[in-house]
């Protein structure tokens, strides 16, 4: 049955530069407690609830050849201006949500202030075509934000590989 392969992220030790020291400086019991009290504080989560609610969606359709990947941690986040994955200040005005929601869908949710002017194509399929590149800028969301796994439905994780290579470094960053 071809259900689907998973590739583990590499850890920090396996061939991964080191990540931000603020970061580093926590350890996993310190980040796990910092992560269920944020999911346990009803504010910030209906914050975040209203946010995607009310945000535009946007869904885009990938008739490439490559598909999108997921993760463990499949809802990445993005910044207003394009440039950057984060994992933390998702309610900062512009950044938005990039979920796949299977390997030709993906599902965006921007914020309806900053993104007004795509707000035409709200609960709509986004009349761009999906490129290669296209496909890998976003399937860099998920491997950005995978705890532990990439998921493909293809055994090809050369792109995700290269990807986790870089992440902590300012390989893409703006010149």
């Amino acid at each position: 049955m071809d259900v689907g392969l998973a590739e583990p992220v590499p850890k920090k030790d396996q061939d991964c530069p080191a990540k931000p020291p603020a970061r580093d400086s926590l350890s996993d019991k310190e980040r796990t407690r910092i992560h269920t009290e944020y999911l346990w504080d009803q504010d910030f989560i209906g914050a975040v609830a209203k946010r995607i609610e009310d945000s535009i969606w946007i869904f885009g359709r990938n008739l490439s050849e490559y598909p999108f990947f997921t993760s463990d941690n499949p809802v990445a986040f993005k910044t207003g201006d394009n440039r950057k994955w984060i994992k933390a200040g998702f309610l900062t005005e512009g950044t938005y949500v990039v979920f796949p929601l299977s390997p030709h869908i993906v599902m965006y949710c921007k914020e309806r202030s900053f993104w007004h002017k795509v707000a035409v194509f709200d609960n709509a399929l986004s009349p761009v075509d999906f490129t290669l590149p296209m496909v890998e800028h976003e399937n860099a969301g998920q491997v950005f934000m995978a705890g532990r796994f990439v998921v493909s439905p293809v055994d090809d994780f050369k792109f995700a590989r290269g990807f986790a290579q870089t992440i902590g470094t300012d390989r893409y960053a703006p010149r």
